[in-house]
């Protein structure tokens, strides 16, 4: 016997959309949304400071679910050190340095290593839904840095998974 369900609308017992959770439905481990900030063929982002310094390559992402976890991923195609200099970096999120990063979270080069990429893949566990707002800052030692050198690409992603 074959049984045919036919309606207009399913609402949740507050007269709401329903979710996946709401019917039933298993969603741990499921991508629920990603935000990325991509620049194909940036100018110049650089700085001469021995202390942190924000970028402006921000991205932010609005937890669907508290619980989730927050996949960040951050590369830089090409970063550069002058002669005498370094860069390194880290990651914050919403003004606060990410988890307890160690002070290479982004990486290092030193001026023996003129250009070369940065990547960082790190995790967030959102504990609401507020808006999250992550930012890679970087630091030299005085001399001028380029965390992203001209015509160089970035992009900083953040993926959604159901926890």
């Amino acid at each position: 016997m074959t049984s045919i369900i036919k309606v207009d609308q399913i609402q949740n017992a507050a007269g709401g959309v329903p979710t996946a959770g709401d019917l039933g439905v298993n969603t741990t481990g499921t991508v629920l949304q990603v935000v990325q900030t991509y620049n194909e063929n940036s100018s110049m982002i650089e700085a001469s400071s021995t202390g942190l310094v924000a970028s402006g390559i921000q991205a932010s992402i609005t937890p669907k679910q508290a619980g989730s976890l927050i996949i960040v991923s951050f590369s830089v195609s090409m970063v550069h050190a002058h002669s005498s200099a370094y860069i390194k970096g880290r990651m914050y999120v919403n003004g606060s340095i990410m988890g307890g990063a160690g002070q290479y979270q982004l990486g290092y080069q030193g001026f023996n290593a003129h250009y070369h990429p940065f990547v960082f893949n790190g995790k967030y566990t959102a504990t609401n839904t507020n808006s999250l707002m992550f930012e890679p800052y970087y630091q030299g030692d005085g001399n001028n840095v380029r965390l992203v050198h001209v015509n160089a690409s970035y992009a900083l992603t953040l993926t959604e998974i159901a926890g």
